[in-house]
């Protein structure tokens, strides 16, 4: 399981997209998209985007949104925070390509607009699916809520659902070094520190 935390800061409105290129065959989301069936476009006409299909979007406001995909035998999922409002976007390398040059590889993008922006991600590995017999094991995910409980310019902290315990991530965004913290009752020492049911993994 890897956990990532991405903070951006800024005065000025901006749209923030963060991509997730994967290789694997699509399962299931938690969150209803459109999918372009009829037609289908480039995501935009220039930057790079004008070489991805949209292949389909989402639009979802304040939630913990999932995205499933199987690699050879295993699972993985990609569980997001979502606070305010954001588009999901599934596209596809090969818009503009007439000689077929680009490899058509897809790639899941959560899209924001704003000053600030957080993004936190769990991508966890789980399961097994047995091609042979066509049948799978532990095939849907073990997290199932993502909170930031304080993100400023000193403290991200997160809490992760993952079945009926909690995983918490304490980081600071300024003092690196071996200082003692206490915030919101968690004390340690350094930049971060793990916490899974309430114990100290670091």
């Amino acid at each position: 399981m890897v956990v990532d935390i991405f903070n951006v800061n800024s005065t000025d409105q901006h749209q923030y997209d963060l991509p997730f290129q994967y290789d694997g065959q699509f399962i299931n989301t938690t969150f209803k998209y459109i999918p372009s069936i009829k037609t289908q476009e480039p995501l935009s006409k220039k930057n790079g985007y004008e070489y991805l299909w949209k292949e389909a979007e989402a639009s979802v406001r304040d939630t913990t949104v999932q995205f499933t995909f199987l690699n050879h035998t295993t699972y993985y999922t990609i569980s997001s925070m979502i606070e305010g409002a954001a588009s999901l976007l599934f596209t596809r390398i090969g818009a503009n390509d007439p000689d077929f040059n680009l490899r058509r590889e897809p790639a899941y993008i959560i899209r924001k607009n704003g000053t600030n922006q957080s993004f936190v991600n769990v991508i966890e590995i789980h399961g097994k699916f047995n091609p042979v017999t066509e049948l799978s094991s532990n095939a849907y995910p073990s997290v199932k809520k993502i909170r930031l409980l304080q993100n400023d310019t000193d403290f991200s902290i997160v809490e992760i659902l993952i079945n009926d315990k909690k995983l918490v991530i304490a980081q600071c965004n300024k003092d690196f070094t071996n200082t003692k913290h206490t915030v919101r009752g968690i004390t340690w020492n350094g930049p971060y520190v793990v916490l899974y049911d309430e114990k100290i993994l670091n």
